[in-house]
């Protein structure tokens, strides 16, 4: 006869950002040269300016992935003898 029965049931999902370049989401800012001004007394002054190379992108999400898992152990008569059922499923979302 069963003594006794262990369902187990898992769910979890898992994220991962596998991007070629891992710095898509942010903008590049890069050498944009120098920039002349005058100062209040009339003296000339030249600053170094950057400038966006590249906008980044706001929409960029984790790639998830979705994963169930059921489980059925079940001694059937005696403990030397366990029975078990397991079952797994994954699921992509990107």
């Amino acid at each position: 006869m069963a003594d006794y029965g262990k369902l187990r049931v898992s769910y979890g999902t898992n994220g991962n950002r596998s991007l070629k370049d891992t710095y898509l989401a942010l903008s590049n800012l890069s050498n944009g040269g120098v920039m002349g001004y005058y100062n209040s007394d009339g003296s000339a002054a030249v600053i170094q300016a950057l400038e966006i190379s590249r906008l980044g992108n706001p929409n960029l999400e984790w790639e998830k992935t979705t994963a169930y898992n059921v489980g059925l152990i079940s001694p059937y008569w005696t403990a030397a003898s366990p029975v078990a059922w397991n079952g797994t499923t994954r699921r992509r979302m990107t």
